[in-house]
């Protein structure tokens, strides 16, 4: 043999390699079921001529074959694979080629291949002839690149690493079935895309800033369709992963300029009526939703079970970041009448259902606003208690009002409100107390304090204190009184009066000081005049702001006190010195 060469050489890559892509895809068309389609090997058909001399080869030869990454020179992939006992008719031998995938898993991932051949004639002699040059192999042997385990690869600016199309009407446009992912797309430069879908049912499964993204052209079509089809176990329809620290394992995007149109649609059609439309964990937001326009963050609804439920250390938070506008972090919305837009509970023994805080200042921008829009026996606020403590408690650390009450009144009477306060017991038709609209308070049993005297709010001087015994000055405002047996006394400064005649609802009166005219008061008083004792009738003494002992005067065997010089009765004695002592008002 001493010319032996290459005649025609063929390199025929069999169609059906492309049905490997179908492998755990389901029944092909047409198919009823059955066991899956046997995966192809790895090997191709290697067709060719030898000649010896010019003249063809008959019998049989061993053939050996090696691939290389380089027309010359370079590196060989994987081992030789050596075809023994080839049967040589006229020339012409067929041959398969990396049957026991014998180049390896990666030799066929994009890069440019080529294949030597050795020929060892007659078969078994064990002496091989280097058939020059290489053969590069063309484009045909890269379909096993699709066949189960195997990868597509190459630098592709611009491009997509697999894209599937289909435009029938209700097809779908790429289907996956597999014990972990149906299908898994990834794809290392931002925005890229590692699976590509287009038809009613679209796909698409990218790296960089997002997991998965899905887009539909057809109506009623879905961006991304994932089943779970087992009964049992922790099964997933579609789950989404992101690694970055700014990434989203899951993000829904619908550019719809008009309709009701959703980003991420979830629904339960489970028949036991049990399931959640969308389900979120996280260590901080379950749930996050968030509106950047006019637009609401999170929206809940269901007929008969659950609009939204988040679990986590914040089961759902809602953000609503427009600095205008009437936006809203969790938006939430009822139209049963007898169901709630909103619904909490706190199932710990000892925690809170509903928590709210703010920073806005008036009523207007209140930390909790309610609003009733029904006009007939509409209410705003309604609060139960089944416990032995207080059913609403108010609380304010700083200077403000602890509770401000406004009605519908359109005037200084309070025409056309209603009352501020109505107090019932249990059964609802018993009135115990009301405070009107006219600022009348009205009490089933009266009303009830510690403090002793009624007191009236009256001009005075300067510098007066409680329990002075007071005087009617020359321009009628009060004064200490200074003299004994003075007759223009007028009483006593209240020290805690309980009830306050003269004052005005809001306000302090200036220069005015209260009274005491009905009732017991503190007083100053003094011994001047001899020890007091319980009963006897007090006047002004020569101290100043001060009490003392009253003597009668006898006429004609009548005993009687000076009139309009008596301010009250002792109810406490005094031995001597000067001191505070209880005092009936009895002016006379």
């Amino acid at each position: 043999m001493s010319d032996k060469r290459f005649f025609l050489p063929l390199i025929l890559v069999l169609a059906a390699a492309l049905l490997l892509f179908l492998q755990g895809a389901g029944p092909a068309a047409g198919q009823e079921g059955g066991d899956p389609l046997a995966p192809l090997g790895a090997g191709f058909t290697f067709q060719g001529r030898l000649l010896d001399d010019g003249i063809p080869i008959d019998g049989l030869c061993d053939l050996r074959f090696k691939l290389f990454d380089a027309a010359a020179g370079g590196s060989q992939l994987g081992v030789s694979h050596t075809v023994n006992n080839v049967n040589v008719e006229d020339g012409l031998f067929t041959a398969t080629v990396n049957a026991g995938n014998q180049f390896g898993s990666n030799a066929f991932t994009g890069e440019a291949r080529w294949l030597e051949a050795l020929v060892g004639c007659p078969a078994g002699g064990g002496v091989y002839y280097v058939l020059s040059p290489r053969y590069p192999l063309e484009a045909a042997p890269y379909a096993l690149s699709i066949r189960p385990g195997a990868v597509i690869s190459g630098a592709l600016p611009g491009g997509t690493g697999l894209s599937a199309y289909n435009p029938g009407s209700g097809g779908t446009a790429l289907y996956g079935e597999g014990h972990t992912f149906g299908v898994q797309g990834v794809s290392t430069a931002a925005g890229g895309i590692g699976v590509q879908g287009t038809g009613s049912t679209g796909m698409i499964g990218s790296g960089g800033p997002y997991g998965i993204i899905g887009s539909a052209s057809d109506a009623g079509g879905y961006g991304v369709l994932g089943t779970a089809v087992a009964t049992s176990g922790a099964s997933h329809g579609v789950v989404g992963s992101s690694a970055s620290p700014n990434g989203t394992g899951v993000w829904g995007t619908n550019s719809s300029t008009g309709g009701f149109a959703y980003g991420v649609f979830g629904e339960i059609t489970s028949v036991s009526g049990v399931g959640v439309g969308v389900f979120g964990r996280a260590p901080f937001y379950g749930i996050f939703g968030e509106a950047t326009g006019n637009g609401v963050g999170a929206i809940g609804r269901a007929t008969t079970g659950l609009g939204v439920y988040g679990e986590g250390v914040t089961g759902v938070m809602g953000a609503a970041v427009g600095t205008s506008g009437a936006n809203y972090g969790v938006y939430g919305i009822s139209n049963s009448a007898s169901g709630y837009a909103g619904y909490f509970i706190n199932s710990s023994s000892n925690g809170v259902a509903l928590y709210a805080e703010g920073s806005g200042a008036g009523r207007l921008k209140a930390v909790l606003r309610l609003n009733n829009t029904e006009a007939v026996q509409g209410m705003a606020a309604y609060f139960t208690n089944s416990s032995n403590f207080a059913n609403t408690h108010f609380e304010n650390g700083g200077s403000g009002q602890v509770l401000w009450l406004v009605n519908g009144g359109t005037d200084a009477a309070g025409t056309g409100g209603g009352d501020f306060i109505t107090a019932v017991n249990n059964p609802g038709s018993d009135t115990q107390f009301r405070v009107l609209t006219t600022g009348e308070v009205r009490s089933d049993v009266g009303f009830n304090t510690p403090a002793a005297d009624f007191a009236e709010m009256l001009p005075a001087v300067a510098g007066l204190a409680p329990g002075d015994v007071l005087v009617i000055g020359p321009d009628g405002r009060l004064m200490r009184s200074s003299e004994a047996y003075q007759a223009s006394v007028a009483g006593v400064y209240s020290t805690q009066p309980g009830f306050v005649g003269g004052q005005p609802v809001e306000g302090e009166l200036e220069d005015h000081v209260p009274l005491a005219v009905v009732g017991v008061v503190p007083v100053k008083a003094s011994a001047e005049n001899g020890p007091i004792l319980p009963g006897d009738m007090l006047t002004t003494s020569a101290t100043p702001g001060h009490a003392m002992r009253a003597e009668p005067l006898e006429i004609d065997g009548f005993t009687f006190y000076p009139s309009g010089v008596v301010i009250g009765k002792a109810l406490e004695g005094l031995d001597k010195d000067t001191g505070v002592i209880l005092m009936l008002v009895v002016l006379q």
